[in-house]
């Protein structure tokens, strides 16, 4: 992890843009967490030579997702907000109602070519795996318009596939 990325996380919780629903120590906490077990993620998918379908990086986001809804903390929903600010920040939305305008946006091309997905598609996708994990704690996400009702339809499902590779592969 670099020390770049620990600066960023630093940064960003401190922001005078950072939202109410996220404290400035879960945001650190939780984003620190999130670093640490993707890169565990990645570690052990190359010490068990874990064949993986489709990009590595989404693979270890899933890990550190799923790990983090297993450990059984109590302020996971918290730590869990930390982590959907920190994808929020760099992908320079402030606001939940910001990602439901339509607009024409000229983006970097270069995006597109990273081997992470852009920081929107990751923020839904874990948002997706905390919801499935445990939809009651996590239906504020859906009532708030963080995630778009028809994705978190699949949410239970797509949870139940992280978990069904973890036990089988992990």
């Amino acid at each position: 992890v670099c020390y770049e990325y620990i600066d960023y996380v630093f940064e960003s919780a401190a922001s005078w843009k950072r939202p109410e629903w996220v404290s400035d120590h879960h945001a650190i906490l939780g984003a620190m967490i999130d670093v640490f077990l993707h890169e565990v993620g990645h570690a052990l998918f190359d010490y068990l030579d874990n064949p993986i379908f489709g990009r590595e990086e989404d693979a270890a986001d899933q890990f550190a997702a799923y790990m983090l809804l297993s450990l059984g903390r109590q302020d996971t929903p918290q730590l869990m907000a930390g982590i959907i600010y920190i994808y929020l920040h760099e992908a320079g939305v402030r606001d939940f109602s910001v990602l439901n305008r339509k607009r024409l946006r000229i983006v970097d091309h270069k995006q597109h070519a990273d081997v992470h997905s852009l920081p929107l598609q990751r923020m839904y996708n874990t948002l997706c795996l905390a919801y499935g994990a445990n939809p009651a704690v996590f239906r504020e996400a859906v009532e708030r318009g963080a995630l778009p009702a028809d994705r978190a339809e699949s949410c239970a499902e797509e949870f139940q596939q992280v978990e069904k590779a973890f036990r089988k592969l992990i």
